[in-house]
């Protein structure tokens, strides 16, 4: 809740997005991890940026449709400081069906892995 006094909007709890999200993940952030899903990243950009949850949703949105685009031509997206997002190739494999035991052939095909950058690797540690 937002109050005026003096000219001054003062907040009297924290926002309640972030509020929200980190009671509903209290124990997480206590057993030392969070997850934070796209609805919760568009409320974070938009408050970052100041401005509207649907504008934010279009970043967001415009930022994983380029990241995906790139890597489906085959190429690397670099983000400095940040990572590298590339596409993998796995060969074909065998593997077993949990269900009936039966061997299946896993055919080849392409993954999209991360390497984390130098200084987001500085900063989680």
């Amino acid at each position: 809740m937002l109050a005026s006094q003096g000219g001054l909007l003062l907040a009297s709890a924290p926002t309640p997005v972030l509020g929200s999200i980190f009671q509903r993940n209290e124990a997480l952030i206590r057993a030392g991890g969070f997850r934070m899903n796209k609805a919760e990243l568009v409320n974070d950009v938009a408050e970052r940026m100041s401005d509207s949850k649907m504008k934010a949703e279009e970043a967001v949105n415009a930022v994983f449709e380029a990241i995906s685009h790139a890597l489906k031509r085959g190429d690397e997206v670099r983000l400095p400081a940040f990572g590298v997002f590339v596409v993998s190739e796995t060969s074909e494999r065998k593997a077993r069906n949990p269900q009936t035991g039966e061997e299946v052939t896993v055919p080849a095909g392409k993954r999209a892995r991360f390497r984390a950058g130098k200084a987001l690797k500085e900063m989680l540690n």
